[in-house]
């Protein structure tokens, strides 16, 4: 039984580092949301996403809720995660990307 020791120690260990990485990683994906988030938002209050539609063709034009294969995967969580804030958003203010009712649709 004596012997079992090390490895059940060395096993704990492993146990808390994974923890602590899987934690560090979690605060790492908030802080790049937030970052993400901040800067469209500013974007948006400055009125600079007005013509973003014009500068994608048809097929990059996509709701929110579907990430295009080419954006990275760091979008792609950016897009899942505000889900909710879009719509809100598209509802409240007419989104150009997306047909929703209110939605602008141009």
């Amino acid at each position: 039984m004596r012997a079992q020791w090390p490895h059940d120690m060395m096993e704990s260990w492993r146990h808390e580092k994974l923890a602590l990485e899987l934690s560090i990683l979690d605060a790492e994906a908030e802080r790049d949301r937030n970052s993400e988030a901040s800067k469209i938002m500013q974007k948006f209050q400055a009125g600079q996403l007005q013509g973003l539609r014009a500068t994608l063709s048809q097929s990059q034009v996509v709701h929110p809720t579907v990430a295009p294969q080419s954006a990275t995967p760091r979008m792609q969580l950016f897009l899942r995660t505000n889900l909710k804030w879009h719509q809100e958003l598209s509802d409240r203010y007419a989104c150009h990307t997306c047909r929703r009712p209110g939605a602008s649709g141009k």
